[in-house]
């Protein structure tokens, strides 16, 4: 009855993928892979992965979650436990809340406050690799240019054209979303959250060089043909908040899209950092079309939990010393200042005039009272070498 039961699960599935889809886990490389390329792997060459067993706790409503899920109705602060600590200025300004709102749905228990809470089930893995690997890094070389010379940034401004020509704009059904970074002429880094619940890669595009969201020709448009994010993320608690897209065609880069550097060590703390990105309004739309920066301040989480006022006595919000890093905005005589969208890159620029991506915006920029939390991109350089290829 069980395997009866497993396989309706697994055609369920199917019959929300485009023809050529493929959703997997790569045990190898510690990745969930959405793939739309002509490589992607037949049925014949993956295995099913059977259900874990549930709990069945005596008491606890059972419910269905968007995707045909088993959950548990509870509070929303309860089933996202980083809820609770996301000032609401940074839930509204990444869109956070509609992730939110997406992967779940209310519960019929008939308590206005409950949603049904449950995780993604991937029902097929792939053991081995079919292609050749290499241990050689596929990142470029040469990385964090801009043609534009470094300028204090103190509060917000708009970017000029070429200053970050890193940053993307990501865009489903043609409408920007998230944000993310160039780290190669194929490859964009940007939050897993942003990408994990997509199962139709045509929805899904990449602005390129981007600027001037208005502007129809500031950009080079780019499809996607795979998406890739870490194994261990869900939506619950956003730890591994960390997903590659790989283009369906390469770009060449010029003085308006450069790769960014990634950190490869720890970072320095109490630094100064930028994030950029379109950000939102309370409408749900970009408060400027233009891209914009924010001058920010790096903290360790220790720090960072100090400063959410964390004690003996409070809940601590769930953040990881070896993965995350936090950061607050500086100088902001307005909150609509602030500026950032899930995935948007803080970077550093270096002595030599390099920007480097020290994290990407997971919980939120840190326009608020509280500071934003961040994955941090040194944590995930080896993951991020396993799986560029």
């Amino acid at each position: 009855m069980r395997s009866i039961l497993i396989l309706i699960s697994i055609l369920g599935l199917l019959e929300t993928l485009t023809l050529a889809t493929v959703i997997y886990k790569d045990l190898e490389n510690d990745a969930i892979v959405i793939d739309d390329s002509p490589e992607a792997p037949g049925l014949d060459e993956l295995q099913l992965e059977p259900d874990s067993e549930e709990s069945g706790e005596m008491g606890v409503e059972r419910c269905s979650t968007i995707d045909g899920i088993q959950g548990t109705c509870m509070k929303i602060e309860d089933c996202y436990s980083f809820f609770k600590f996301v000032d609401p200025v940074d839930l509204l300004r990444t869109g956070l809340f509609e992730f939110v709102e997406n992967a779940t749905r209310p519960c019929d228990s008939g308590k206005s406050d409950e949603i049904c809470c449950g995780s993604r089930v991937v029902p097929f893995a792939k053991v081995g690799d079919t292609q050749s690997s290499s241990s050689e890094s596929k990142l470029p070389s040469a990385c964090g240019k801009s043609s534009a010379k470094p300028s204090r940034i103190l509060g917000g401004r708009p970017a000029l054209r070429g200053e970050f020509p890193y940053a993307v704009a990501l865009l489903k059904n043609n409408a920007q979303y998230c944000s993310g970074s160039i780290v190669a002429s194929r490859w964009i880094l940007t939050a897993a959250h942003c990408v994990n619940d997509i199962t139709d890669l045509t929805v899904l595009s990449v602005n390129i060089g981007e600027h001037d969201l208005s502007s129809p020709v500031d950009h080079v448009s780019r499809g996607v043909d795979k998406i890739i994010y870490h194994s261990g993320f869900t939506m619950r608690h956003l730890r591994h908040d960390i997903a590659l897209l790989r283009l369906k065609e390469e770009v060449h880069f010029t003085e308006e899209i450069q790769p960014v550097c990634l950190n490869t060590k720890e970072p320095t703390y109490n630094q100064k950092g930028v994030i950029v990105g379109w950000g939102r309004s309370e409408g749900g739309r970009p408060p400027s079309t233009t891209l914009q920066a924010v001058g920010m301040r790096i903290f360790s989480i220790d720090k960072c939990k100090e400063l959410y006022g964390i004690s003996e006595l409070s809940p601590a919000p769930p953040l990881s010393q070896d993965e995350m890093i936090c950061s607050k905005g500086e100088v902001l005589e307005s909150i609509e200042e602030c500026t950032g969208d899930s995935g948007s890159p803080l970077i550093i620029i270096n002595k030599n005039d390099l920007r480097i991506q020290l994290g990407l915006i997971s919980w939120g920029p840190g326009c608020g009272k509280t500071p934003g939390a961040y994955t941090r991109i040194d944590a995930y350089f080896t993951w991020l070498n396993k799986n560029i290829r």
